[in-house]
């Protein structure tokens, strides 16, 4: 339908990030299944992005692995 909706949260700790991305996570597939459930939102789905930044500190880039096995 082309709504957002934004919630923002202050995190305090590894298990308040783990607690809202599984609550956000259960969220999404509930809702999905909501609109699954009626004939007139059948063909409706719902998709959704997370991401976590300090501020005003600036975020920080890892590098994971390296392509071309490099060291």
């Amino acid at each position: 339908m082309g709504d957002e909706v934004l919630f923002v949260n202050r995190v305090e700790s590894c298990f308040e990030v783990f607690a809202f991305v599984h609550a956000f996570c259960q969220t999404l597939q509930e809702y999905s299944e909501k609109l699954e459930s009626v004939k007139e939102t059948r063909d409706l789905d719902v998709k959704g992005n997370g991401w976590i930044a300090s501020f005003p500190i600036p975020n920080q880039t890892f590098e994971l692995f390296r392509s071309g096995g490099e060291e």
